[in-house]
């Protein structure tokens, strides 16, 4: 099918056909032949209202420890903090477009490095993020007006950590609320 959404073969035919017609007898005074041609316009489906460029404000350190203590983590905040070594001020980016999920980590203004990104798939208020063959985050999410909330719900990560995955995605995506447009 073509881009007009109108088959290109009979349609031919049909042009061809009345020219021909005319030509052999000429015009008939009572009937003129004529293709009316209408095609609805092709849209792709509305985007999720989750799709687009989010971002956080500052997230301090502090706001990391209450995000775990909070979920009942307290004895992850040190391992956590030496691996990943947050600084004092982090700004998160999230673009989520086309199918790809990708967060970006600012630390002390420096450059937003990628650290949590896949192929996503949304289905009613959960997204499903899969990372190549290492396994598959689940958050649900909700926006109102210009804010995204993030909320962990499972992981299919083999961690050699006890809940590796859900503390590092729970420090990522619910030490702040996110808002629509960069940063």
């Amino acid at each position: 099918m073509s881009s007009s959404g109108l088959r290109p073969l009979p349609l031919l035919l049909v042009l061809l056909l009345s020219a021909c017609s005319s030509a052999a007898t000429g015009p008939s005074p009572s009937v003129e032949p004529s293709v009316v041609a209408s095609a609805a316009p092709v849209s792709s489906p509305a985007a999720s209202a989750l799709e687009g460029v989010w971002h956080t404000g500052v997230v301090t350190q502090d706001d990391m420890r209450a995000v775990l203590h909070d979920a009942g983590f307290p004895e992850a905040v040190q391992p956590f903090f030496a691996f990943w070594k947050p600084a004092e001020s982090n700004v998160f980016t999230l673009r989520i477009s086309g199918g790809q999920w990708a967060c970006y980590w600012s630390k002390d203004g420096g450059v937003a490095v990628d650290e949590d990104s896949g192929r996503y798939t949304i289905s009613g208020d959960t997204v499903s993020i899969t990372h190549n063959d290492e396994g598959t985050d689940v958050r649900r999410w909700s926006v109102n007006g210009d804010t995204l909330t993030i909320a962990y719900v499972s992981d299919t990560f083999d961690s050699p950590v006890p809940h590796g995955e859900e503390i590092f995605q729970r420090v990522l995506y619910m030490s702040s609320s996110w808002t629509r447009g960069a940063p």
